[in-house]
């Protein structure tokens, strides 16, 4: 049965808000939270969708029921989780499975440059989202438009300035 968009329980990564480092702690560096959302335009996605547009983009089955996409030197970039709560898919079970649209994310910092990961995940869902006939959202089930793509990509830039000075200040404390 399908669901209206108003009735889905929406699974979620918080928000895409840059956590500040604790100004007393020298230790705690910010991080971030980048989200994509890839909803299905009319109609739910398949598991067995799922399955195939995963092996097509390079995600492979890990950790805690969801997909996780890596780059060559096997360093883990971002996931790819249920929308629904609680984010996770029936591996075993996909064939009877169901669900209005998938979520990719990272959280930064990550092991290589924030941007090339945000740069992947893009293009890795707008992939999905032409295989699922589906359209992205941002981390608020608003549309992604170039505007709001241009808009993350700043707080990226602003993200690495913060985490750089985190870092020097962490070091100029060790001292």
């Amino acid at each position: 049965p399908s669901q209206k968009k108003g009735e889905q329980t929406a699974f979620s990564f918080f928000s895409d808000d840059d956590v500040t480092p604790d100004e007393s702690s020298a230790e705690t560096l910010p991080e971030k939270i980048l989200q994509i959302n890839v909803a299905g335009r009319n109609r739910r996605i398949t598991g067995d969708q799922i399955m195939q547009a995963a092996r097509d983009v390079g995600l492979l089955e890990g950790d805690m029921q969801i997909f996780h996409f890596s780059d060559d030197q096997d360093r883990m970039l971002f996931s790819m989780a249920n929308m629904l709560n609680p984010g996770t898919f029936p591996m075993k079970e996909m064939n009877g499975f169901d669900t209005p649209g998938v979520t990719l994310f990272s959280t930064l910092p990550g092991p290589t440059d924030s941007m090339a990961v945000f740069e992947q995940m893009l293009s890795v869902a707008q992939r999905l989202a032409a295989l699922f006939d589906a359209e992205l959202q941002d981390s608020t089930h608003s549309d992604l438009t170039k505007q709001t793509i241009d808009h993350v990509r700043e707080e990226i830039i602003e993200f690495e300035r913060r985490l750089k000075l985190a870092r020097l200040s962490r070091k100029a404390s060790v001292r």
